[in-house]
């Protein structure tokens, strides 16, 4: 009796065990990997890769045919529950938007190089901003096509040298469907009169570019300055990201017009 006494209560202790799913000496879950556990990692994946896609959309740089889509689904296949999980790990850290902007091109560039070169992969700012949940990915790329626009609107600092220590310009170009007449952006409340051919595309009627000066970059309360969270303001890469509403109005040859806003256009650090 002694004996199925003590078996019976070692059975009770292995099936109390069980049922609480967890020991004294298991380690428990940090906040951030608590986190992660609730994630979806399908969201979070085509979050990323809506980003990614926002970041060949407004980069200036090249590459061969079908370049963007070769590298967007290399890394939806790079882009497992694991790899996600160490991303949203690197995002949680102080400046972890930046590292995981790193991370993410650190990732990306390998791809880059089977598709035809790393050299054309961008920063990849808007798919490493995605990891946050208030990231507001695709409301600038839904309003876009709605506008006809076919890239951009490409907003970055426009400086003749590296660095923001005396530059306070930004530029803009935008390239649409069909051609236009005339083309009128509201960038941060300010009046821009585009021009045509720009530097996209170089084709007249469709591509427009144009630059406001004296915008603040570095001035408080100005709706561009570069946040710096007490770092210096010239060494500014995209980290931490400004966000700047933008209003298109488009007028076409035969008399027809089209205006919309685009919400939460990204900021970029350079230009060309």
């Amino acid at each position: 009796m002694k004996k199925l006494a003590i078996a019976s209560l070692a059975l009770l202790t292995l099936l109390l065990g069980i049922g609480c799913g967890s020991s004294a000496s298991e380690p428990r879950p940090s906040q951030g990997q608590e986190n992660v556990a609730l994630t979806n990692y399908d969201a979070m994946r085509d979050k990323v890769l809506l980003g990614l896609a926002k970041d060949f959309r407004a980069s200036t740089l090249a590459g061969p045919g079908r370049y963007g889509l070769c590298v967007r689904l290399g890394m939806r296949r790079v882009l497992t529950p694991q790899q996600l999980k160490r991303l949203a790990a690197i995002y949680d850290r102080p400046q972890g938007q930046q590292l995981a902007a790193q991370a993410l091109n650190a990732l990306a560039a390998p791809i880059g190089s089977k598709c035809g070169g790393a050299r054309y992969v961008p920063e990849l700012i808007a798919a490493s901003e995605a990891l946050g949940a208030d990231y507001p990915l695709s409301q600038v790329g839904i309003a876009a096509r709605r506008l006809g626009v076919a890239y951009g609107p490409f907003l970055g600092v426009a400086c003749r040298t590296t660095g923001l220590a005396d530059c306070d310009s930004v530029g803009v170009d935008v390239v649409l469907r069909r051609d236009a007449r005339a083309v009128t952006a509201f960038v941060g409340g300010r009046k821009l009169v585009m021009s045509t051919p720009g530097q996209h595309t170089g084709r007249a009627g469709r591509d427009w570019i144009g630059f406001l000066d004296r915008v603040g970059l570095r001035r408080p309360g100005s709706p561009f300055r570069i946040p710096t969270n007490g770092r210096d303001a010239s060494n500014w890469a995209g980290s931490p990201p400004v966000y700047l509403s933008m209003k298109l109005k488009i007028a076409y040859p035969d008399g027809t017009t089209a205006a919309g806003t685009l919400p939460h256009a990204l900021l970029r650090p350079g230009w060309g």
